[in-house]
């Protein structure tokens, strides 16, 4: 099977311009990019664009950037490009090579916004993804970091050369005669993927020449997506927007429970990654934790056992657990919050709580979540444990910063509070 016919296998069986309008294609130069717009230019599956990022990190990049502008010209494809200063608007504490990634995805994105294309194809490839893999092992990935690269992303970033070795692509452009540049930096060990690329594989191959063959990415992609629709459905029954219900959570394998727990606290914390350790503290606190106890976690944020929930907190985030109170007409003091002034005309069976999983309101004439109320109000996550709840005969009638539509005339207000 020729090049060409394996990237089209590459797409279509992974469907990766499925419902494209229309594909930005990264174009350093090199022969990956430069193979990757062979195959648009030949296949013709969509329109596309190329865009370029000048980092003037190497005194040959505006070299590189009059390449690839003189190569769509000749052909008539749309091109885009913008230089970047990046060592001199790298931040202080952020790696450059960090840093030149964030502003190259960010070009990419603007240009996709011009175009209205949806899609960005990158020509990462299999070497790439190996690299990538060896790179995640020495970092102590989970079973996730051993797939690498994924072939593509939910914001349609796509990866169409990622079962094609830097070796039959360098054929490629060989037979092809595909002009390219050479990035000369690929061949210092300046970085930790140039160690990996320039002075480990190799040794591995002395082991085992077809090493980049090896089947364990896709293996780990097996597994990693079976674990993944296991958690998330252990997810729809136990996440309630600030923890976990455990009682569901204590029988499950160390593998769906670790997958759960680290979703979890990525969509509490807005995409942090917990590692194995803390990850594995978090189990242990819920599998022998029988009313509380607590462990510190990554970004400031402790994980807290309470009764029957296991709650992801951040310092300083005004996230506390109030539990069922009963309230009365006049002052009520609710640890943590300050004194809740109710004025009512029965206060009967009127409490006071933290909101829970399936919580639902009326607000402004709908029936709906609790927790799908603060996605339409854009309520961060970190910040919801602040919105308490009170209900009388079992049903919510008011909700912190959202009254409900309910017949019962109360007023709510907080006489001293702590957030």
């Amino acid at each position: 099977m020729n090049i060409y016919d394996k990237i089209s296998k590459t797409v279509y069986d992974n469907g990766l311009l499925s419902g494209a309008s229309g594909v930005v294609l990264a174009v350093s130069g090199g022969p990956d990019s430069m193979t990757l717009l062979d195959w648009f230019e030949k296949k013709r599956p969509c329109v596309f664009c190329a865009a370029h990022i000048n980092h003037s990190l190497r005194p040959e990049a505006d070299d590189d950037e009059r390449f690839v502008k003189k190569y769509c010209d000749s052909r008539g494809i749309d091109f885009f490009s913008e230089k970047v200063d990046i060592t001199g608007l790298c931040p202080r504490g952020v790696s450059i090579e960090t840093f030149a990634r964030s502003v190259r995805y960010s070009f990419f994105d603007k240009v996709r916004g011009q175009t209205g294309f949806s899609h960005i194809a990158t020509a990462h490839n299999l070497s790439d993804n190996i690299e990538t893999m060896i790179m995640n092992i020495v970092r102590g990935c989970g079973i996730s970091g051993l797939c690498a690269i994924p072939y593509k992303r939910e914001d349609l970033i796509i990866r169409p050369l990622i079962e094609i070795s830097k070796d039959e692509i360098l054929l490629h452009c060989r037979e092809e005669n595909i002009p390219f540049t050479v990035d000369s930096t690929n061949f210092e060990n300046i970085c930790t993927r140039n160690i990996v690329r320039n002075s480990i594989i190799p040794l591995i191959k002395q082991i085992n020449p077809s090493f980049e063959k090896t089947p364990l990415i896709y293996l780990a992609k097996q597994c990693t997506e079976y674990i993944g629709e296991k958690a998330e459905e252990v997810l729809g029954n136990s996440f309630n927007g600030t923890g976990l219900l455990t009682e569901p959570l204590k029988q499950l394998s160390d593998a769906v429970l670790f997958e759960v727990i680290r979703r979890a606290f990525s969509t509490i914390s807005g995409g942090e990654i917990l590692d194995f350790f803390h990850t594995r503290a978090v189990a242990d606190l819920i599998r022998n934790s029988t009313v509380s106890g607590k462990t510190g976690l990554i970004a400031g944020y402790t994980a807290r056992m309470s009764y029957k929930e296991i709650f992801f907190e951040k310092e300083g985030s005004g996230y506390f657990r109030i539990e069922k109170t009963p309230l009365v007409n006049g002052d009520n003091y609710i640890s943590g919050l300050g004194t809740v002034v109710i004025e009512a005309e029965d206060c009967s069976d009127l409490y006071i709580r933290s909101r829970e999983q399936g919580d639902r309101i009326v607000h402004n004439g709908k029936t709906k979540t609790l927790k799908k109320l603060f996605i339409d109000e854009k309520i961060p996550v970190a910040e919801r444990g602040k919105y308490f709840i009170i209900e009388k005969n079992g049903k919510i009638i008011y909700v912190r910063d959202f009254y409900c539509e309910n017949p019962v005339k109360i007023r709510v207000y907080l006489k001293k509070s702590n957030i």
